[in-house]
């Protein structure tokens, strides 16, 4: 797919999950790389980048890669996921409530 129709953006979503040894709750930030069209359609790259206690780079890889991306001329559809369409968009609305995000 042509990157020329699409914007790129960083995404982070806050997850917990649970210590191997004691369970005890650990959080977690995962970075993510964005695609989205003009009309709304966004796509997700297969690759995060986590950011846990020790993990302060997470943000710094994640940035260098969709410096990477943006920088191409087409991107490998396979290696992303569609995922929501960005509310309100012209895709957003064509799928009205049929959507299984």
């Amino acid at each position: 797919m042509k990157t020329t129709d699409l914007s790129f953006s960083l995404r982070s979503d806050l997850v917990s999950t649970k210590h191997w040894e004691d369970g005890s709750t650990i959080y977690k930030v995962i970075w993510s790389v964005v695609a989205e069209s003009s009309e709304g359609q966004r796509w997700a790259h297969h690759h995060n980048f986590v950011s846990g206690i020790t993990g302060h780079s997470a943000p710094e890889k994640a940035l260098r890669f969709l410096d990477r991306v943006d920088a191409s001329d087409s991107i490998d559809i396979y290696q992303w996921e569609e995922i929501e369409p960005r509310f309100g968009s012209v895709r957003h609305e064509s799928i009205g409530c049929l959507t299984g995000f």
